[in-house]
């Protein structure tokens, strides 16, 4: 297996821990209000963690920022203000119905939709009938997988 292909990976399995894991310090922290963890992630997660990696490794981080057309920049703020909206609903989510609940539910309908909307919006070239059907049947199955963890919600143990 090629270097790159296990470096690939590593990095993908380490994001999944971190995803998974990231709401995890909630737990210590419950008699905190939820507005209080939530600003102290997003602070680290939005703000400060991007701009040190992109200053540790890109060279001459702001004269590649100088290059860049002001559409693209104004494009890229409203997309990343839209984001920000979502990881506050996400946290308000998570906060209203719980961690596990919460991750499975949001994060199930957040996958499906990343899939199935630039689908609608415009097919890779040479997708094929195969593909769209494979691609129909898992997001099938992660929405069954949506609607199980949503009924198993309602269930109060005695």
């Amino acid at each position: 297996m090629p270097d790159s292909l296990i470096a690939g990976v590593a990095v993908v399995l380490l994001a999944g821990a971190f995803q998974g894991s990231f709401m995890l310090p909630s737990k210590w922290m419950r008699n905190w209000a939820w507005e209080n963890y939530w600003l102290i992630f997003a602070t680290t997660a939005y703000l400060i963690c991007p701009w040190l990696l992109a200053w540790f490794t890109v060279p001459r981080l702001f004269e590649v920022y100088e290059g860049v057309s002001p559409g693209a920049l104004l494009s890229a703020a409203v997309f990343g203000a839209g984001w920000g909206i979502g990881a506050v609903t996400f946290g308000l989510g998570v906060d209203a119905v719980g961690l596990a609940l919460g991750f499975a539910v949001i994060l199930g309908v957040a996958a499906t939709s990343g899939t199935l909307i630039p689908l609608l919006v415009q097919l890779p070239a040479g997708f094929s009938e195969r593909q769209a059907w494979l691609t129909a049947i898992a997001l099938a199955l992660m929405l069954s997988g949506v609607a199980v963890c949503s009924f198993a919600g309602n269930w109060v143990s005695p």
